[in-house]
């Protein structure tokens, strides 16, 4: 699916973008698109300053593939019968999540989309340790 470009094209290429956040993180200073900008004039000599807005949506694309790339092949290194096992045990959880009913209205302001797994925790360890809560 090709998508229509509106405005100038970009003056640099994805392989610019990935050396640009590699040696920002590679000093240790947080991927902006300003810290971008600036290693796209002083080490590649670009003339025209990247807009903003465009620079720092290519920049989360970039890191959040990043993640799913790395996420996806630490879960293709798991062995199977672990896979198999996590699946159990996330149907168990949701069971009990279920039964537990609506988590407390202050879990899900404090967590909010981790309100799940708190709350199943939270729930389970109080069944589980009920005399070190009375203390």
């Amino acid at each position: 699916m090709t998508t229509k470009q509106t405005g100038r094209p970009p003056s640099y290429s994805d392989q610019d973008l990935r050396s640009a956040i590699e040696a920002i993180e590679t000093i240790g200073e947080q991927v902006t698109a300003e810290a971008v900008t600036k290693f796209f004039k002083e080490e590649l000599g670009l003339k025209s300053k990247p807009r903003r807005e465009p620079l720092h949506a290519k920049i989360e694309d970039f890191l959040a593939h990043r993640v799913d790339v790395t996420t996806d092949r630490n879960i293709r290194a798991l062995p199977k019968d672990f896979r198999g096992s996590i699946s159990i045990l996330t149907a168990n959880l949701e069971k009990e999540w279920l039964a537990l009913g609506e988590p407390p209205l202050v879990f899900r302001r404090a967590f909010g989309s981790n309100v799940r797994l708190l709350f199943h925790v939270h729930s389970r360890f109080h069944r589980t340790f009920p005399p070190l809560l009375a203390a």
